[in-house]
């Protein structure tokens, strides 16, 4: 099962995205950007676990225009078997990559920061 970790840099529960990292089964594999944030608790969360972590950065052409950076974002949809967001409630890109998920047919949860 490959899991797509996305969310906010500035989501403010990161123990939340390392506490789920850690609740996924031995068989899962992590699919992340190289953000800091949610990317990073994620990143980390795998390595300790052991679980295996693929690592889909943004060029810096992307990093600099919104626009191409959703085809990055588009790279880790089309990657994934699952998608797992933590939204700080307000970013576009990560709502932007929720409702790509959906429109792709994948299995998509949502954890809102509190």
């Amino acid at each position: 099962m490959r899991v797509a970790i996305v969310g906010s840099r500035h989501f403010s529960e990161p123990e939340r995205v390392m506490d789920y990292v850690k609740s996924l089964p031995p068989r899962a594999s992590i699919i992340t950007g190289s953000a800091s944030g949610v990317d990073a608790a994620a990143t980390r969360a795998a390595r300790d676990k052991g679980i295996p972590v693929q690592v889909i950065p943004a060029s810096f052409d992307e990093l600099a225009d919104a626009g191409k950076s959703a085809a990055r974002n588009q790279r880790l949809v089309d990657a994934c078997d699952v998608l797992v967001a933590f939204w700080d409630g307000s970013s576009k890109g990560t709502k932007t990559t929720v409702e790509r998920a959906l429109d792709s047919g994948k299995e998509v949860h949502v954890f809102v920061a509190k």
